[in-house]
Order: structure tokens, then sequence, then C-alpha cells
């Protein structure tokens, strides 16, 4: 009886003593989009920051596919032992939701809050082929041929931003949709695809080199990460407002003692400068957030995505 006793305790305390212990080995951050995207580019940062903070090696995994569901649904899967993580998008979290019938993981209850890491705005771009310098022009051009031209979209913001452009500048530009962002940017700059909403960090890039044109940011405002470039909203479409984020979950049931380790390391590594000026690079804006913070704004941004694919007509999959 006594031994059996020690047994049972054993095993409650068990978790406590991981969690107290934690981390001892590699921490794998899931990325449930490509190399190349802005989300793998975040990933990889935190990676190598927190690998010097806490001692072990935090490797990044990328599984793309099917919207990031992919991603999103391995993690849910995942023992909440701190091992595995997710760094989610509004494409996994909140706009999923509202564009499938069903998903095999719950946002909300599938995952466990950590941290809202920042926000990355988007540009629209055009190949430089197209005769176009300005939204209003792209408009007019699209409005005299209906149907006859397209926008390549690989996540849910570009997908949204998209078809709501169609509905806000009554065009009719027909969808075209990619895997990843990389493959799609580089059918646009070889023609294939007339225009796209991409991430500043990316397409700029690419706007820099005269492989592409941009038009205007995706925010309702302007941004510093683009200086000088007016928005879609001021420029020709009031109300046109997208701006993706990003952020690190783990399992739901993930031990409090974890979150709180990986919080507070995250927070001493994100007031590093010469960190926020690797993120500037790569067009994203640090926006941390305590757990409780992130966990209410995603349930937010779940609304908020909802209303847009709704506003947007698009039927969910």
């Amino acid at each position: 009886m006594l031994r059996l006793l020690l047994c049972v305790c054993c095993l409650l305390l068990a978790p406590l003593a991981g969690a107290q212990n934690y981390p001892s080995k590699p921490v794998r951050i899931v990325v449930p989009f490509a190399a190349g995207s802005v989300s793998d580019g975040v990933a990889r940062l935190l990676a190598q920051e927190l690998s010097k903070e806490m001692g072990v090696q935090f490797i990044v995994d990328d599984k793309p596919g099917a919207n990031s569901i992919i991603g999103a649904e391995y993690v849910a899967n995942a023992a909440p032992d701190g091992y595995t993580l997710l760094l989610p998008s509004n494409t996994a979290l909140a706009a999923n939701l509202a564009l499938y019938k069903k998903l095999p993981y719950d946002p909300v209850a599938s995952f466990t809050p950590i941290m809202r890491i920042g926000n990355y705005p988007f540009v629209l771009v055009v190949n430089p082929k197209l005769p176009v310098a300005s939204v209003p022009e792209l408009i007019a051009h699209a409005r005299a041929r209906p149907g006859k031209l397209n926008f390549a979209t690989s996540n849910s913001l570009s997908l949204v931003a998209a078809e709501t452009f169609n509905v806000l500048a009554k065009t009719r530009f027909v969808r075209v949709p990619y895997k990843a962002n990389p493959q799609a940017l580089a059918d646009l700059m070889n023609g294939q695809v007339h225009m796209m909403v991409a991430d500043i960090g990316t397409a700029m890039t690419h706007v820099k080199a005269g492989k592409l044109r941009a038009l205007g940011v995706t925010p309702a405002k302007r941004t510093r990460l683009a200086p000088g470039m007016a928005s879609v909203a001021e420029s020709a479409l009031p109300g046109f407002d997208f701006t993706g984020w990003v952020g690190l979950v783990g399992p739901a049931k993930l031990p409090p003692e974890i979150v709180t380790k990986l919080h507070a390391a995250l927070t001493k590594i994100l007031q590093k400068p010469e960190l926020r000026v690797a993120f500037d690079r790569i067009g994203t804006e640090i926006a941390p957030s305590k757990p409780d913070e992130f966990a209410a704004f995603i349930k937010q941004q779940i609304g908020d995505w909802g209303a847009r694919v709704k506003a947007a007509g698009i039927e969910a999959e």
C-alpha cells in the first residue's frame, strides 16, 4: 500500500519537477509557413536569442501547408511540456475559423498563449510592367478589364485583403492561390500574376531591386517601416485596413511555470536594441504582451477576422 502511494505521489509530482527544471533539452518552435516567410524570420531571430538566454537550443521547424493548419494541428496535438511551441499568426488563430467550416484544432481551447510578439504590415505590390503607378490607377485599369487581371494569395491576410479590395474598389481580380509566399512573389515578378498583398519585409527587398512596384501599405495609417508610402485607405479605399501579427503559444494545459519562464525570457530579449533593429529589417514591429492580454487579443481577433471574411463575401471551405 505504501509503495502504491509513493508511486502515485511520484506521478503527481513529475510534471511539477519537469516544469521547475525546464528547459533541459532542445525546444522546437513550429512555424506553420514556409522558409522565407516573415514568420520564419521572426522564429529564427527568437530561436537564436532564446538559445543564449535559456541555455538550450531552440530549433525552428517549418511545417507549411493548408493555410497554416498543418503546423497548428501538429502543436495542438503535442505534449504540453514546453518542448513543442507554435509561432502562430492571425491566419492560424483568427482568420481560419471563418475561412474553414471545420478545423482540426480550436484557436482558443487547443493552445496556451505565451506572448504576442509583434505586428507586421503588408504592402500592395504589382508587376512593374503593369501600367499603373498608384492605387487609383490600378483600380481604373482593373475596372476596364473585368476578370482579366489576377491577384496572388498565399495566406489568410493576402486572401481577405485582396477580396476586400475587389469589394471596395468594385473590381474583378481573379484569385490565384499559392501554398507559400516566396512562390507567389516569384510568379508576380515573372508576370504570371498581376497583383499581390505581401508582407513589407519580403516585398520591399524586391521593390528596391526594381522587380516589383509598391502602390500602398495595407494598414489604415502609414507605417514607419515604409517611410513616405501612403496607405491604400488614404489614397483610394477608406476602410481598407490589414495588419498581420505573430505570437508564441504552446499546447493546451501548458504548466504556468513554463509559461512564466518563456515569457520572462522573451521579455528580456525583446528589449535588446540589436534585436529591434533585426525585427525592423524583416518588417516586424515588436509589440509584446502578457499571456492574458494575448489570450484576450486572440478572441478579439477571431471576431474581427470573421467580420472581414463576411464583408469580403468569402465562403468557408
